[in-house]
């Protein structure tokens, strides 16, 4: 039985999302290089039959597409951000002026080791 590569696709994409799952509750987390070699090994199935290869390509590019929307998506607006800068000019002019005490270098690096 000859299947199309959209459903050897889902198939693939079930069988890692599975994988995934399991790894998860194991606690154990494949590597970027694990991933890696995962892909490549999959595509190595693919690789003589370009049609294959045109429409892995186009999944891939829309995989990308769809994962840089949602990081745009989770960046700050631009009114966000200069709000953000606004606040921060503010605090050092409040600093200049001695309105405003700083912390010491040594809490503000605690504070973010905590």
């Amino acid at each position: 039985m000859c299947k199309t590569f959209f459903e050897i696709f889902l198939a693939w994409k079930q069988l890692l999302r599975t994988f995934a799952e399991k790894l998860i509750k194991n606690t154990a987390i494949m590597t970027a290089i694990q991933l890696n070699v995962a892909l490549h090994r999959e595509m190595s199935y693919i690789v003589t039959d370009s049609t294959m290869m045109e429409r892995a390509l186009k999944s891939l590019r829309k995989i990308r597409r769809e994962w840089k929307a949602e990081q745009i998506a989770q960046c700050d607006s631009p009114e966000q951000v200069k709000e953000s800068l606004s606040e921060g000019f503010k605090g050092l002019k409040l600093l200049k002026e001695g309105k405003l005490q700083a912390k010491p270098i040594k809490e503000l690096l605690d504070e973010l080791r905590d």
